[in-house]
């Protein structure tokens, strides 16, 4: 029988079970079960935590193969040498001496690019599209830019100096700076060098994710979780780019080069937040059946 204890308020029911008290002399009443944490439930979170780590890094790396990649990368490094060169004054500068030269000089003799600021760029007289009204500047155009793009993808920032040599340094927080980083970045070595470890972390992925399956219950909504997770990190990277490019000048910023390099940065990064877009809601998709059984 359970009895009273004395300061037991009188509304209290008899059938309440009284707090444990712990005196010197012994514990009267019953104290609470001990909390016992399921089994192997730190391996399962450890397990989480990794998968999304995994998933921000192979979205990152991932994201820089694609950017990096050929097809992207040529009409990235055409508009930013046309940029740069301010390519139509220049042709329009050229036009009658290029079509002199090409009609005047050996088929197999190279144009005469002078001024043009990517040295070693290769286009025969023949290729100069040249007719009696002078030169076909649009063609002439996206031919010039073209190579000047397949320089650029294969030397980055060295193709605009003599000799390959490395341009001199300058600080990322001016144009010049992000300038070349972008033209050191989106090249071809940096898409070799990512796409080692943009195939490891995806088996990394897949690997993680199936232990997530074999370890218990809930399993759709750990890995859910994880993945959608993972993709916040990459979201909240290009919303706070795409904010730091927005406080670069008003739009259309005074400078057309430095309007242009941000407009192409802006396109560019649309690569990583689309990645992460599709990741998360796959992610969201594996949560919200196990949430709309609980309702």
């Amino acid at each position: 029988m359970i009895q009273r204890p004395r300061n037991t308020p009188p509304d209290m029911p008899r059938s309440a079970t009284p707090a444990p008290v712990i005196t010197h002399e012994g514990v009267y009443g019953t104290p609470p079960p001990r909390f016992v944490p399921a089994r192997h439930s730190e391996a399962r979170a450890w397990l989480g935590l990794a998968c999304v780590f995994a998933v921000t890094l192979w979205l990152a790396a991932f994201s820089l193969v694609q950017i990096t990649a050929l097809g992207v990368a040529t009409p990235t490094h055409q508009r930013t040498v046309a940029a740069i060169a301010e390519a139509d004054r220049w042709i329009g500068l050229h036009a009658l001496r290029l079509c002199s030269t090409a009609t005047s000089n050996s088929p197999g003799d190279t144009a005469n690019l002078d001024g043009f600021p990517v040295y070693g760029i290769v286009i025969r007289n023949t290729e100069v599209p040249c007719a009696s009204d002078g030169l076909d500047r649009t063609a002439f155009r996206d031919l010039l830019l073209t190579r000047a793009a397949e320089l650029v993808y294969l030397r980055g920032a060295a193709a605009f100096t003599k000799d390959e040599r490395t341009p001199d340094a300058a600080s990322l927080l001016t144009g010049t700076g992000l300038t070349r980083l972008l033209l050191d970045t989106v090249t071809v070595n940096t898409h070799d060098w990512a796409t080692i470890p943009a195939y490891a972390l995806t088996a990394l992925v897949l690997l993680l994710a199936v232990l997530i399956l074999l370890s218990g219950d809930q399993r759709l909504r750990r890995l859910g979780a994880s993945i959608l997770i993972g993709a916040l990190p990459v979201i909240g990277s290009v919303l706070a780019l795409r904010l730091l490019l927005g406080l670069l000048g008003p739009d259309p910023i005074p400078d057309p080069m430095l309007h242009e390099l941000t407009e192409v940065v802006r396109s560019l990064v649309w690569l990583p937040a689309r990645n992460a877009v599709i990741v998360a809601v796959a992610g969201l998709a594996l949560i919200l059946p196990t949430l709309l059984r609980r309702h």
